[in-house]
């Protein structure tokens, strides 16, 4: 999905599932001033890229209680490298990203960040993307508990 912000603001887009996407699940490009990133209890699952790369960094954004699994490079890409601090990460679940869980921030970390050693979902290969109990984020009571998608 390509998210152009010089639209303006960007709805929030919340409890979706990327599944299989050939390349960014999400990638942000044009930002304008003003231009709102929020993220909540997505799931992306096997991108053949980044789960998401910010290309172009948004005013602000929040990228809250999702999971990112298996994707080709990382869970979260700031390729812009620029005002990573305009960005919040919090309680977000990171699973097997080819190139690890997040790059670009510098010294701004994310929030109750939880990583997995075990897929996270019960059947993603079969589309079925109901987080595991024994998932860590579940186990450890992260933010939001993960029962969007």
């Amino acid at each position: 999905m390509l998210l152009d912000a010089a639209i303006g603001h960007l709805p929030p887009i919340t409890d979706c599932i990327f599944d299989n996407c050939g390349d960014d699940g999400i990638e942000t490009v044009n930002s304008t001033a003003g231009a709102v990133l929020i993220l909540l209890g997505c799931s992306f699952y096997s991108c053949g890229g980044n789960g998401i790369n910010i290309g172009t960094m948004p005013a602000a954004g929040l990228i809250a209680n999702c999971i990112f699994s298996q994707s080709g490079a990382y869970g979260i890409n700031n390729s812009s490298g620029s005002n990573s601090g305009n960005i919040q990460r919090i309680g977000n679940l990171f699973y097997s990203n080819s190139s690890g869980t997040e790059n670009g921030f510098g010294d701004t970390p994310s929030l109750a960040q939880q990583t997995d050693s075990a897929d996270p979902y019960v059947d993603a290969a079969n589309h079925d993307f109901t987080p595991k109990s024994t998932s860590n984020a579940i186990a450890n009571a992260a933010p939001g508990l993960f029962e969007g998608p």
